[in-house]
């Protein structure tokens, strides 16, 4: 029980469902309440999806691409860097200048809020180093459990975000908005600073070795 535990409060801390609040409400702004579940329904699948395959295949998949974690973190921090940006000025997005197709919207939950905000490259290698433990098919649990909580708790906070920002009208809106702006252009940095730490101390490791072999 303690294994699963710690998997699930590891999982949630590092991906914060309440980083994607922000920006799924301005991805869903202009719908009823019925689009606004399935839009909440849609990014929670989306997520257990992610890291479901994440769990199985993750490594597999990277390999095939040839992308290391470190260029992944990288590229979901800038990603969310210029989505914080485009909050942090308050600037009006696409989705509220914009009346966009049903194809559009679902892709606007699915990225950036589902992947990399909630499944981004933390979350994927948590996941990762959980399933591939030994011993694997009770990791392979360990893992996915988490993963269900999370989705789940990601669906909760993105219902009751909609209830928040009736509370706080179109003031208390804007003054979230440029605050959780500033908030991602944070964790962008923060993901990009990490990746390229990661990527030049892995270098400079390779290096060293080849050095010593020489």
């Amino acid at each position: 029980m303690d294994q699963y535990i710690q998997a699930i409060v590891a999982l949630l801390a590092i991906a914060n469902p309440l980083s994607a609040v922000p920006v799924f409400l301005q991805a869903v702004d202009g719908l009823d309440k019925a689009q606004r579940r399935k839009s909440a329904s849609l990014a929670a699948v989306s997520v257990f999806a992610i890291l479901l395959v994440a769990a199985v295949a993750g490594n597999w998949v990277l390999d095939i691409f040839g992308i290391s974690i470190s260029a992944f973190r990288c590229g979901g921090g800038l990603v969310i860097l210029l989505m914080g940006l485009t909050m942090l000025q308050g600037r009006t997005s696409r989705v509220q200048k914009e009346s966009l197709t049903h194809y559009e919207r679902q892709s606007k939950i699915f990225v950036p809020i589902a992947m990399p905000l909630v499944a981004g490259p933390g979350a994927i290698t948590t996941v990762i180093t959980i399933a591939l433990s030994e011993p694997y098919w009770q990791n392979l649990t360990v893992a996915l459990t988490a993963i269900v909580v999370l989705a789940s708790v990601l669906w909760v906070t993105l219902l009751l975000s909609q209830g928040v920002q009736r509370l706080l009208g179109p003031l208390g809106q804007k003054i979230l908005l440029r605050f959780f702006g500033l908030i991602l252009v944070a964790i962008g940095v923060q993901f990009i600073l990490a990746g390229a730490f990661d990527f030049f101390t892995n270098a400079m490791a390779e290096q060293a070795i080849r050095s010593r072999a020489l």
